[in-house]
């Protein structure tokens, strides 16, 4: 809070008992009450208006979302709007955004991070649970701060050694544009706790089906990892995990959105995690400019009794108090 000025607080105390006013011929209870409105006044200038975040929800239906939405709520506290844009068209929806004229933004799913990114000018964004995040042209801008929606490689390579200790070769599929960097991080963490990684370089979602009956007979195991040009649309995905199936091949992944293609292992971020990161960073995006990618800080398990069973795979049992659902 502003201090009030020294001339100011010299001239009040004129006005007590025996002091003499320097404003001749003027009451000295109407002085008073002058500088008292002023003094007033200078407070209230001198305290800045709270700064108002939106959060933007794709879709406040998707239960993930919610929890995202509702940890950050929690955690950051002050002026807030939530704006859904299950209603809403592109257009509609960018107009509303620019309405509420918020100081930072917090998009959840791709719709939202999309939206609010083009949207907001000048002033910081936050965006998670956007599957393939990296596809998105508008997450390349420094002003757009990114919680990923995938586990560090090294995180969830160690879940897959710790449920299937028998599994010693892994294969992934890869394009090098946006995942050549990451498969040299994920190969040398494997190599760390007893894993080998294959993985075949693909440049298109068609390339995808060949490359993938070439890496089948050479690995125990499928990590279906986050990579635009593979998983390109539903059905390629629908495709990938159908392929792995057929050849009896345990498959590994990282969201539990995949979890109605049968995969054997799910290693997915943490809802509430997420939304407590994304009001952490737009905390810190607050003090400077610099982009902020982060890997999720907690996971949920996710494990398929009925795949296990079926590809007769050795599950270690004390595994089983890591997960967190069981799909049988």
């Amino acid at each position: 809070m502003t201090r009030t000025p020294a001339s100011i607080r010299a001239a009040a105390r004129t006005l007590r008992p025996g002091g003499s006013c320097p404003f001749i011929g003027t009451p000295v209870a109407l002085i008073a009450v002058l500088l008292w409105s002023f003094l007033m006044s200078v407070e209230v200038v001198a305290d800045p208006p709270a700064s108002k975040v939106l959060v933007v929800n794709s879709d406040g239906a998707v239960e993930k979302y919610q929890v995202a939405q509702q940890a950050f709520v929690e955690s950051r506290g002050g002026p807030l709007k939530v704006l859904d844009l299950s209603r809403l068209s592109d257009r509609e929806a960018q107009r509303a955004i620019r309405a509420e004229a918020a100081s930072a933004v917090y998009g959840i799913g791709a719709r939202a991070s999309v939206a609010a990114s083009r949207a907001v000018r000048g002033r910081p964004v936050v965006i998670s649970s956007v599957i393939n995040w990296s596809r998105l042209p508008e997450a390349r801008s420094p002003r757009v701060h990114v919680v990923a929606n995938e586990l560090s490689s090294e995180s969830q390579l160690t879940m897959f050694r710790y449920f299937f200790p028998d599994v010693k070769r892994i294969g992934v599929l890869y394009s090098r544009e946006y995942n050549r960097e990451w498969l040299e991080a994920a190969v040398a963490s494997g190599k760390g706790i007893g894993l080998e990684g294959i993985g075949i370089p693909v440049r298109s979602t068609r390339a995808s089906e060949t490359a993938l009956k070439s890496l089948l007979p050479k690995v125990d195991a499928l990590w279906v990892a986050s990579d635009p040009v593979v998983l390109a649309d539903e059905t390629a995905v629908r495709r990938l995990f159908g392929a792995i199936a057929a050849a009896r091949k345990p498959a590994f992944t990282y969201t539990s959105a995949f979890a109605g293609f049968g995969p054997t292992l799910i290693v997915a971020p943490d809802a509430p995690t997420i939304g407590r990161q994304a009001a952490a960073i737009l905390r810190d995006a607050s003090i400077g400019p610099i982009k902020q990618v982060q890997n999720p800080a907690g996971s949920e398990v996710i494990l398929n009794l009925g795949a296990v069973r079926d590809y007769g795979l050795r599950l270690n049992d004390a595994a089983r108090d890591s997960v967190n659902r069981f799909i049988r």
